[in-house]
């Protein structure tokens, strides 16, 4: 009680009343509707989720294929469930480039510019592409080209690392450890500034 971390993410819970709220598959419903959607999955109080969140509505509704650009460990699958999951059909399949699927949104890890012309969805496949890539230093800029070459109506999405998103660093390791006792059955520990602090370096 008391503890920032706790004010921090009470704060972030109380900005989706009224909203319509799906992840992972779940759907929560509150009294009043509005045309935007919460994404309680992705944490986004640096500015660089803010930027990322402010286009998770375009992107869930939307066909296009998408190329999602970050380091590793950036969040890119993960991202791309909560976009899948928050599209018009959250219910279909969620799967990889080798699984037979004809329906629901299609992942494909590691995408490389020396492969830009494997993988692709065959003609008529009903399935929506989402690939996911990591570019080298100043190499990002390379990855949208070809990917907008590939697919004239493609749409890319860069994701800040971590490093550039400080300020989501308690409430991530709150969701984390939260996570992790309630997953063994114990009370949920607070997190003191000076851990914050040493996580945040």
């Amino acid at each position: 009680a008391g503890s920032p971390l706790l004010d921090l993410l009470a704060d972030q819970w109380m900005k989706l009343a009224g909203d319509e709220i799906r992840t992972g598959g779940r759907q929560l419903r509150t009294g009043r509707r509005t045309t935007d959607r919460y994404y309680p999955g992705w944490s986004a109080l640096s500015r660089g989720s803010r930027i990322v969140r402010s286009r998770l509505n375009s992107l869930a509704l939307s066909a296009a294929p998408l190329l999602l650009i970050g380091e590793e460990g950036s969040g890119k699958r993960h991202l791309a469930e909560i976009i899948h999951s928050n599209g018009p059909d959250p219910s279909a399949p969620f799967s990889g480039p080798g699984e037979v699927r004809n329906q629901g949104t299609v992942f494909l890890p590691g995408w490389r510019l020396q492969e830009q012309t494997q993988h692709q969805l065959s003609p008529g496949d009903p399935r929506r592409l989402i690939a996911a890539a990591v570019p080298g230093p100043n190499k990002a800029d390379d990855f949208r080209r070809a990917w907008m070459r590939i697919h004239e109506d493609g749409q890319t999405l860069t994701i800040p690392p971590l490093r550039e998103r400080k300020e989501d660093i308690p409430a991530l390791a709150g969701v984390f450890l939260e996570e992790t006792t309630a997953a063994r059955g114990i009370r949920t520990p607070e997190i003191t500034p000076a851990a914050v602090a040493i996580l945040r370096t």
